[in-house]
């Protein structure tokens, strides 16, 4: 027998709520029944793994629907962040192990405890997960009173979106310009706030002067210095800025290179070019350059 062909996935904490009384099943029950996925796995505690149990067979019983995977992940200590964080990575991981994509898996952190909830959303936005949600309403004890619930539903773009930036700058500081480049062009504007609007193109403008410099296309670099000093003078660390002089130094470099003249600038530069390749391990470029210079 085949294993089913799986289309949507959903790894969800289960809590056990506020007190003897509250029913933390039926919100999971209406959330699981409403997404229908073909996969779930469960964040558990050792004592709310009982109702992940219950909220199968609740489904079963009163949806006529039961997902042909139903796996259940147990954090020994609920409170602890870091081994929740641990187990939903676990519990994401095997749903992909199936078959499905990070896209086509909800992750919904309606109860459970502060640790693994927040644990999941950090899973969820590691891994790319499709989407975040969580059952919002009026609530008893801690619990959504049934019948006034609704579904808040939103994509981590903007949260990977904002890691992108991240990992952009440590390229740049790791003087990969083309790629940091390239992955500062693939960040949607519209996913960020407007100050991190303003840091991606600044990044964007930096990247793109540094890596005309580093290959030696000088008149370029001025031109996207000269146009991150204008546009964006205060967005980006400071660190990432060129001196205030620098632009005027690689137009001369620039002008020297067009008239086909050898300047001691030149050479220099034509060295700390190559340094830079030896410390990327690019041997073959660094010898390049160093036959160029002599």
């Amino acid at each position: 027998m085949h294993p089913p062909q799986l289309h949507k996935g959903m790894v969800l904490t289960v809590g056990t709520g506020t007190g003897p009384a509250t029913d933390i099943v039926t919100p999971l029950l209406k959330s699981v029944r409403e997404a229908r996925p073909d996969a779930v796995a469960c964040l558990v505690s050792p004592q709310s793994a009982p109702l992940a149990q219950t909220l199968r067979e609740r489904l079963a019983r009163e949806a006529g629907y039961t997902p042909p995977v139903w796996e259940t992940f147990t954090v020994a200590d609920p409170n602890d962040l870091e081994l929740a964080f641990t187990v939903a990575l676990t519990a994401i991981r095997s749903l992909l192990r199936q078959g499905l994509a990070p896209a086509d898996i909800t992750a919904d952190y309606t109860s459970g405890t502060k640790a693994m909830t927040a644990a999941l959303v950090l899973a969820a936005v590691a891994l790319g997960c499709g989407s975040l949600r969580y059952i919002t309403g009026q609530r008893r004890d801690g619990t959504v009173v049934a019948g006034t619930e609704r579904f808040l539903t939103l994509p981590p773009s903007a949260v990977l979106a904002f890691n992108r930036l991240q990992v952009a700058e440590e390229l740049f500081r790791q003087l990969a310009f083309g790629a940091c480049r390239h992955l500062v062009s693939e960040v949607n504007l519209f996913l960020l706030t407007p100050d991190d609007q303003h840091r991606r193109e600044a990044l964007l403008q930096a990247a793109q002067a540094y890596d005309a410099w580093d290959r030696f296309q000088y008149h370029d670099a001025v031109h996207w210095f000269e146009r991150l000093l204008r546009t964006h003078p205060a967005v980006l660390p400071a660190d990432l800025y060129p001196a205030s002089d620098l632009p005027r130094r690689l137009r001369h470099l620039g002008d020297t290179v067009h008239q086909k003249r050898f300047t001691r600038d030149l050479l220099a530069d034509l060295l700390a070019n190559a340094e830079r390749r030896l410390r990327e391990g690019r041997w073959d470029d660094a010898v390049a350059r160093l036959y160029r210079a002599t």
